[in-house]
């Protein structure tokens, strides 16, 4: 009876450790879905929306003014003739009068037209300022979530290399108690567990600051954080990747648009003083202690500046020279993205070689570390060997570890110097 109560009590225990796992993984949080809560909570992206909308706005209210105004006014009060000689309340007159003004815009030089590309340019411009910042911000949460990921298996490693080191401490006491090995090979065993010890601290260490940085990004401590399994993909070549960052990088275009921009302001400056021309019209009703009245005039209003020719002729040379600064920005530009992509493009030639590199090195050092326990099974080797190999086979997965951590985040990183980086990457 005692029996089948253990067997069904193992029974419950294991699946309920299945079912905990497995919920756990259908629960946990994958990268597209922490870059998203990030954009949504950013407050620095939040701010530049609510900027964008307000230079929509700008574009919407320079239109207006293209348009027909129409006005409506209403006056009441008490008008006083200075020409009367009554002494009395005589001299005040009750006034009322109400209408409609209208005025129209036949010609301003292109002003209201200039101001209204300029605007449009301006919420074009901070679009790609967005895009630019969005996708800064999906690369940081991207390193962020790489970050925890591979503190916490360096966190795994260290434990199964204390977990191994502890064994190998008890089989060495064990054997020196039989005399099969000195003191100096227990003091050795010890020395090894104590540093993998201090290792496994650093690691926790590391990992704090890890989780740390993730919260300040997306707003929330990382809970169980899915591994990466879709890789972006890349351009093939470093020459597309240049063709990709001068066309599509947001920062690239935006300093197209400011060399458009300031053009068009040039051009505007260039043809000053303008010549205005405002059709108005008013339609008046009133009434007074005497009579009532009402009138219509239609006029067409023309003025120019007469004595404005320093300050035109500055704004001019003003314009020009924002003018030349937007093409010498323009060209700099350029030239920091190309530098950007050509260095994260060597970064990620560099990575992917030591990712290689590092999975020869611990399938070699697998190879030796089993044929060194074997030798001293057969009392071929002392136990200093062992341990040195142990901690030689430590060292090759932390080192493939995070070789492949450093290849992932090459990766991203040329997507983000090119300026493509998004959510569909992931």
């Amino acid at each position: 009876m005692n029996l089948n109560f253990k067997n069904l009590f193992l029974k419950k225990l294991i699946f309920g450790i299945f079912f905990i796992n497995f919920f756990s993984l259908c629960f946990a949080d994958n990268l597209k879905e922490v870059v998203n809560n990030s954009i949504k909570t950013n407050l620095n992206f939040l701010n530049s929306q609510n900027e964008l909308n307000n230079l929509k706005e700008n574009i919407i209210q320079s239109k207006e003014k293209k348009k027909l105004s129409i006005t409506g006014f209403l006056n009441a009060g008490k008008v006083l003739d200075l020409d009367c000689e009554n002494n009395n309340n005589g001299c005040f007159s009750n006034s009322f009068t109400s209408g409609i003004s209208n005025n129209f815009s036949l010609f301003d030089g292109g002003i209201i037209s200039s101001e209204i590309k300029n605007n449009e340019l301006e919420f074009e411009i901070k679009k790609l300022e967005l895009e630019n910042l969005k996708n800064n911000l999906i690369y940081d949460v991207t390193e962020a979530y790489l970050n925890v990921l591979s503190d916490r298996n360096l966190i795994e490693l260290s434990k199964k290399n204390i977990q191994v080191l502890n064994e190998e401490f008890k089989a060495t006491e064990s054997r020196f108690i039989l005399g099969e090995v000195t003191n100096t090979e227990v003091a050795q065993a010890s020395a090894s567990l104590a540093s993998a010890e201090s290792i496994f601290a650093s690691r926790i260490g590391a990992l704090t600051s890890s989780d740390l940085k993730f919260e300040n990004l997306v707003g929330y401590k990382p809970k169980k954080l899915s591994e990466i399994t879709i890789l972006p993909v890349l351009p093939k070549t470093l020459k597309i990747s240049l063709e990709i960052a001068n066309s599509k990088n947001p920062l690239i275009s935006a300093s197209k648009l400011r060399v458009e921009q300031s053009k068009i302001l040039l051009d505007i400056a260039k043809n000053g003083p303008f010549l205005s021309l405002n059709l108005t019209s008013d339609i008046t009703f009133g009434k007074n202690n005497n009579s009532n009245f009402s009138s219509a005039d239609l006029m067409v209003v023309g003025s120019i500046p007469l004595n404005s020719k320093n300050r035109f002729l500055s704004e001019e040379r003003e314009a020009k020279n924002n003018y030349l600064i937007s093409l010498t920005s323009l060209d700099l530009v350029v030239k920091n993205v190309e530098s950007k992509v050509i260095s994260a493009w060597s970064n990620l030639q560099v990575t992917s070689s030591i990712v290689k590199s590092r999975e020869k090195e611990l399938q070699a050092t697998i190879l030796a570390h089993n044929g060194l326990k074997e030798e001293s099974s057969l009392g071929l080797r002392p136990t200093i060997d062992i341990f040195n190999s142990e901690k030689l086979l430590f060292d090759s997965n932390l080192n493939l570890e995070r070789a492949q951590k450093d290849f992932l985040l090459a990766q991203f990183n040329l997507l983000k110097q090119l300026g493509i980086l998004s959510i569909s990457n992931f």
